[in-house]
């Protein structure tokens, strides 16, 4: 029944200072919780023996890289929930199951684990268990010999809708899924929904294992409404999807209200002077950007839906409150009223936990609209979420500011002034227009155009090169980057013709770089990335042009198009 719990991965931190274990367990029964913690520098992050604690929402990382027992988590005759929890740069196994364990493993992201598999059942000692093993995302991310998920007999592992990327061969196949049965490996399928794809981290060498916006695992997991995301769409498999808690509820003491973050990003990184070209859009600083391992997006405008927060003072007596918007260039400030819903458990005194769903607003109260609760005493999921803003359709600078209300009679509120600081309102530019992808034109180095369908005959009058037109625009400045690349045969890499991006290359006249429309570019030839000519391949070809614009909803970045046009290549200069 006893509860340990940290205010959140980012800042509260457990270090083993290099040996020893980083959590130890013994005996600990089914109402216990661990969660909310960073467990890294150990020779062993979490460590459990007979126990069946929840372990869930905490970041494992920096275990004993050089060490192949530097698992992530450890189980010896344990059957707890591991749920929710990101686990990476591991020297052993990402989860390792010992002796009687049957653990339900569930949303959780592994990622560069350095021995054997990511998750294993394969002990010698294995007993006749039946571990649940779901919605979780597995990724090698090294070079070292190490399968996906594997099982021993008399163990028989329940696995469906993971995916399981990039893994070698260690047992005679793929080693996606497999299992032992006394005397041979074999291999199985991953049950329904197993995908073996990219997952498409953000940026996993600093840590940040938040899904691109392109990934196959968004709304991938298990389509059972019962793991749902916070959002209420279908669960995105990995660390981030399902139902996830906060357990804390930060405040602040001094009279007042502040914004803090919209979606992962601070509020300080926001360009806040109207007279900087960049206003309202993320300059993420460097040391920003490694503390909190997020992007480092650089003029980057939001868009999509943004997650909201901030926080109200213990000083302050308030239960209700609106967001309230003002474009830019008039004075008209309305309340924002998309719904949010939020979360609460109740801890009973038997040790079981009650959760009741509670729609925060909009609501009418006292003849006011559009009011939201303000959740205060107890345990809720996103404790200072205040809204979740739908800004789909939307371009331009908008102001963020807050209004807040006691209820001093039932059915009766009254509008509480709050002192003015700098972090209570804020200004952003919303700009919801993805790019405009697409190859206009293909053709030989002296102009001749190859037709729809039409053989690309080597080489052409002396040469082997190509001449593409091309549109990778943003029609307000917000493109980040594009890229025309070749692929042939089954999906094999054939060169890149062309990369651009604005960061370094195109931000001169910040924040604008459109990119380029209807462009022609000069006779290429497909180079690999050491700038050497890659040989042209007699064989089907896509050539491929992707772009992507600097927008994002704090999170990730949002708006990528691409275009494909398929032709046969013939190389008569192939030996």
């Amino acid at each position: 029944g006893v509860s340990v719990i940290g205010s959140g991965a980012e800042d509260t931190v457990i270090d083993s200072g290099g040996t020893g274990t980083g959590v130890y367990c013994s005996n600990v029964g089914a109402g216990a919780l661990f969660a909310g913690f960073t467990v890294t520098n150990a020779a062993t992050g979490i460590y459990c023996s007979s126990s069946d604690l929840t372990i869930r929402e905490n970041v494992i990382t920096n275990i004993d890289i050089s060490s192949l027992g530097g698992d992530g988590i450890r189980l010896d005759d344990s059957s707890p929930e591991i749920r929710n929890n990101l686990i990476h740069n591991v020297g052993g196994m990402g989860i390792r199951g010992q002796g009687y364990s049957e653990p339900q493993i569930i949303n959780n992201t592994i990622y560069n684990y350095r021995y054997y598999a990511a998750i294993s059942f394969a002990a010698l000692n294995i007993g006749p268990v039946s571990p649940l093993i779901k919605n979780n995302i597995v990724m090698r991310g090294n070079e070292q010999p190490v399968g996906g998920i594997l099982w021993s007999a008399p163990a028989s592992a329940i696995v469906s809708y993971n995916d399981v990327y990039g893994v070698a061969n260690v047992t005679g196949g793929g080693s996606l899924y497999a299992y032992h049965d006394g005397s041979s490996w074999n291999e199985t399928t991953g049950g329904v929904g197993a995908i073996s794809e990219d997952p498409q981290f953000i940026d996993p060498v600093a840590g940040f294992f938040y899904l691109d916006l392109s990934s196959p695992c968004i709304d991938a997991g298990d389509p059972d409404p019962a793991c749902n995301d916070n959002d209420g769409t279908r669960n995105d498999m990995g660390a981030y999807g399902g139902m996830r808690l906060e357990m804390t509820a930060p405040t602040h003491t001094a009279s007042g209200f502040v914004f803090t973050s919209v979606g992962k990003i601070p509020i300080t990184e926001i360009v806040d002077d109207p007279l900087d070209p960049s206003h309202g859009l993320l300059q993420v600083s460097d040391e920003t950007a490694n503390d909190l391992s997020i992007p480092k997006f650089t003029d980057a405008a939001f868009g999509g839906v943004l997650w909201i927060r901030g926080l109200f003072s213990d000083a302050d007596d308030v239960d209700y409150y609106q967001i309230m918007a003002t474009p830019e260039g008039t004075s008209e400030t309305t309340p924002l009223t998309d719904p949010l819903a939020k979360y609460k458990y109740t801890i009973n005194p038997d040790g079981t936990v009650t959760t009741t769903r509670i729609q925060m607003g909009p609501q009418t109260v006292g003849g006011v609209d559009n009011v939201y609760l303000l959740n205060k005493e107890g345990y809720w999921t996103f404790t200072d979420l205040r809204h979740i803003w739908n800004t789909t359709g939307l371009i331009g600078k908008y102001t963020l500011s807050v209004k807040a209300y006691r209820l001093i009679a039932p059915d009766t509120l009254q509008e509480v002034i709050l002192p003015d600081n700098e972090l209570d309102s804020f200004t952003l530019r919303i700009n919801n227009h993805p790019p405009e992808i697409h190859i206009d034109e293909i053709t030989y180095s002296d102009g001749s155009p190859i037709l729809e369908c039409e053989k690309i005959v080597f080489p052409h009058d002396g040469d082997s090169g190509l001449i593409f037109t091309i549109t990778a625009w943003h029609p307000e400045g917000f493109m980040r980057n594009f890229h025309l690349t070749a692929y042939w045969g089954n999906n094999r890499y054939g060169g890149r013709f062309i990369y651009d991006q604005y960061v370094g290359s195109n931000d001169g006249s910040p924040p604008v770089w459109q990119g380029w429309m209807n462009h022609t570019l000069p006779s290429l030839l497909p180079r690999n990335s050491s700038g050497e000519v890659v040989d042209w391949q007699t064989c089907a070809y896509r050539f491929h042009l992707q772009g992507t614009s600097r927008i994002t909803d704090g999170v990730h970045y949002l708006h990528w198009r691409n275009d494909n046009v398929y032709q046969s290549v013939v190389n008569l200069s192939a030996p």
